[in-house]
């Protein structure tokens, strides 16, 4: 019995269970831990509103629901336990590095299994992301079951898991469509199986429509904030990454507002939720016809992004948590970097049952440079990527280092650590991070703390 519980994917559920309650804790107890901001606050708030009772809100749903009604059962259970919130994100991640090895003893064997989940324990902006209560624990949960299910062979529960995806993360409506009809095509000689997948795919969205269309709004499942998303990444002013824009103040609820203010201006009249979405996704789209030539080079900018080791920081950087308040991460070595040349030789060697991974990481990498590229929209693509990289290492270790792969590897590592124009602003967002801390102490009467936190934002 113990020699079966030392085996390495024993281990590596251990490490990452360890390592992410170690994270918890430690955001925990950050000046961030009991006063969440931007996003992670309207999580926080809406899930509190759900545990109290309040299921139908009073507008069309702003960020994607399916992570808020969880964590308001969460917190439900645990009277509003912020710290449980983030333990159940840890119970999620363990899950996924389950699921991850799970799929790569699919397509090859326990070797690359046990790997697979060593690389994603040691990620570190996976680990990372257990510490905040937002979607991105369980959106990559979500998309490792999907992968898993899709090659051991779609059907009833394939479908079910796209649906929650969609609802989820609002970027998975590209892939759905794609999804679906290479299910049906797998399906095809079973239409009564293919039409559990169609029913069980529209149960989510279904539901998301209702509460939409009761909330005052549309029928349509899509957010609210689906079209000033896509405003934020393609405008003449927009970078690649998540840049504010003039007239709104990136706070989660000046956003709602502020977007519908400026968008009644714009037409000189009153416009519903969805309404105000459509039209700046209009905008967004007039950019483009405007300025082609810019808009090609903004896409280029965000798909070098998109393979950059740096993780851009919507709120809450990666690197100033390391520096400063999380510890643990100095204990995760791994980056994109670092596993990216692996997973592409991993992917190039790779049988044709390991197309359902490659697709994935395509389309969803198209989803991310369409609007714009930081750490949270990127983290879905680490299960590919460790599963990947975990087939990559044992090829080239089987094949001694053949020196075409080796080049490749190589070459992916060096364009992706390059310094980029994002990446080159890392100490100013770290500056940025000390001076939101120092403004959490402050409201907490904790003015001695506040200073040291005001010196390092200098």
């Amino acid at each position: 019995m113990l020699r079966r519980t030392l085996r390495p994917e024993a281990l590596a559920l251990v490490f990452t269970a360890v390592t992410g309650a170690a994270m918890a804790i430690g955001v925990q107890q950050s000046p961030h831990g009991v006063r969440p901001i931007v996003d992670e606050r309207y999580y926080v708030e809406w899930a509190l509103s759900i545990a109290q009772g309040h299921v139908i809100g009073d507008a069309p749903f702003w960020l994607d629901p399916l992570h808020a009604y969880l964590l308001g059962f969460v917190f439900w259970l645990t009277k509003g336990s912020l710290l449980a919130g983030r333990l159940f994100n840890v119970a999620l991640g363990v899950g996924t590095v389950a699921l991850v090895g799970a799929i790569a003893r699919t397509l090859w064997s326990r070797r690359e299994g046990a790997l697979a989940m060593w690389l994603l324990a040691l990620y570190a902006p996976h680990t990372f992301m257990f510490g905040f209560l937002m979607k991105e624990a369980l959106v990559v949960h979500l998309a490792a079951w999907a992968l898993l299910l899709a090659v051991r062979g779609p059907g009833a529960a394939f479908g079910l898991t796209l649906g929650l995806l969609w609802v989820a993360r609002g970027n998975f409506v590209a892939l759905v469509p794609f999804a679906l009809a290479w299910a049906a095509w797998q399906l095809r000689k079973t239409p009564l199986r293919i039409a559990a997948l169609l029913v069980c795919t529209a149960a989510p969205l279904a539901a998301a429509s209702a509460h939409n269309l009761a909330a005052g709004g549309s029928w349509r499942p899509m957010t609210a904030l689906a079209g000033p998303n896509f405003y934020y990444g393609n405008n003449p002013d927009a970078n690649g990454v998540f840049k504010p824009l003039p007239f709104v103040k990136a706070r989660t609820y000046d956003e709602k507002v502020e977007f519908l203010a400026e968008a009644e201006r714009r037409v000189g009249h009153a416009l519903t939720q969805q309404e105000m979405s459509d039209y700046w996704l209009r905008q967004g789209l007039q950019f483009w016809r405007e300025h082609p030539g810019q808009g090609l080079w903004l896409l280029a900018k965000k798909v070098w992004f998109v393979v950059h080791d740096y993780e851009a920081p919507d709120t809450y950087p990666q690197s100033c948590f390391k520096r400063w308040l999380t510890p643990v991460l100095w204990g995760l070595p791994l980056s994109f970097g670092l596993l990216l040349g692996l997973a592409l030789v991993g992917a190039w060697s790779a049988s044709r049952r390991a197309w359902p991974l490659i697709a994935f990481a395509a389309l969803y990498a198209g989803t991310i440079v369409v609007f714009f590229v930081f750490d949270r929209y990127r983290i879905p693509l680490c299960v590919p990527l460790c599963v990947f990289a975990a087939h990559g290492l044992t090829w080239l270790h089987d094949r001694r280092l053949p020196w075409r792969a080796f080049a490749v590897v190589v070459a992916a590592t060096v364009v992706s650590i390059a310094p980029s124009p994002a990446s080159v602003e890392a100490d100013d967002r770290d500056r940025f991070c000390a001076f939101q801390i120092a403004g959490q102490l402050e409201a907490d009467g904790l003015h001695d703390e506040a200073r040291l936190w005001h010196e390092r934002a200098k």
